[in-house]
């Protein structure tokens, strides 16, 4: 049996986790460069 709501349950999951990755890599190379200077 196809399940579909399953599938898209995982894409979602697997989308979140990559958009939640690609933001801390952007936030973590603003931080380390010298645009805030703390």
């Amino acid at each position: 049996m196809f399940d579909l709501h399953r599938l898209l349950r995982y894409f979602l999951y697997r989308w979140q986790n990559a958009a939640l990755s690609a933001v801390k890599q952007k936030f973590y190379r603003i931080k380390n460069s010298s645009f805030f200077t703390t």
